[in-house]
């Protein structure tokens, strides 16, 4: 019962409004990291039109780029309390195909340190930390204001060795319009070769076919909180734009697979289509951009070394 509960839960999500919350928040992972981590991303949303109310844009379309780096530091704590820290840096890139005349902006961009902790209480119970502290902007004359340090911590629980994990979380961003998030998920293998991923930001349902081969159906939520220029809204005559913050949304349903070249390592390719696109001025009120569906493609790299 409880499993189904989870289950309306994450598709009540997905058709209302609530997801977007998750936007430019910190994950810290759900297990330790033994080894130097690198994860690439690429993604490609097809045209679609852009609404502001009832006034209508031409179509636009938008790129995804993302990398991230960390590896293990040091560790501290004590016999009974080990915490181990990672140390590596996160960037992420969005390229907006902007209609004529629509006030945005066309590229969005985060570069960030990325800090990591995992501090094991007892051997079925941990913590993770992370933060991201960098600028988030449309890197347009940089200054203190594009500074935000998101950040997010978990606690994993597992009753059952590693069948089924229970994921507290809090998320926090200073920038965001709702700065405090919580979280409540879980981790189960369902059968054998099925495994339920009930967490944000993808929750997903995997089927491992063989040892090097997983498919998987889902959802995911992306996007970001950004600052903008000084200058921005003087383009479009709305010099209330001028230094404020522009969150981006994206909910998407998808289906994919992971190729594992190697034990701790995979490449993926998922498919599906953005269900809603939004683009929301957080310190200006009632002015939001809405994209309509679209497909989108997306290639990725997790390689652990």
């Amino acid at each position: 019962m409880k499993l189904q509960t989870a289950c309306f839960l994450v598709a009540g999500l997905i058709l209302g409004d609530l997801a977007p919350l998750s936007a430019q928040t910190s994950y810290p992972p759900l297990r330790r990291n033994e080894l130097s981590v690198l994860d690439m991303r690429i993604d490609h949303v097809t045209d679609s039109d852009i609404y502001q109310g009832t006034q209508k844009y031409t179509a636009s379309l938008n790129t995804f780029i993302e990398f991230a780096y960390v590896q293990q530091q040091w560790e501290t704590g004590t016999e009974y309390l080990p915490v181990t820290w990672d140390v590596g840096m996160h960037a992420r890139r969005l390229e907006i195909d902007v209609p004529t005349g629509a006030p945005l902006a066309n590229t969005l961009q985060s570069v960030a340190a990325r800090i990591g902790a995992f501090a094991q209480f007892t051997r079925r119970t941990s913590m993770s930390f992370q933060l991201d502290p960098g600028m988030y902007s449309d890197i347009h004359d940089l200054s203190g204001d594009d500074f935000s340090a998101p950040f997010g911590m978990r606690l994993m629980f597992d009753p059952d060795e590693h069948d089924l994990t229970w994921v507290f979380g809090l998320h926090i961003n200073p920038r965001h319009q709702f700065a405090v998030i919580p979280e409540i998920g879980l981790r189960a293998r369902i059968f054998y070769d099925w495994v339920l991923h009930l967490y944000l930001p993808n929750p997903r349902l995997e089927y491992e076919v063989t040892d090097d081969w997983t498919f998987n159906v889902g959802a995911e939520w992306i996007g970001g909180a950004y600052n903008l220029s000084n200058s921005f809204g003087d383009e479009f005559g709305r010099p209330d734009l001028n230094n404020t913050t522009l969150t981006y949304r994206d909910i998407r349903v998808m289906a994919g697979t992971k190729w594992w070249f190697d034990e701790d390592s995979y490449l993926s390719l998922n498919a599906g289509w953005s269900v809603k696109r939004k683009y929301v001025y957080d310190d200006v009120e009632d002015l939001t951009l809405s994209g309509r569906g679209a497909f989108f493609i997306q290639a990725a790299l997790h390689s652990e070394f």
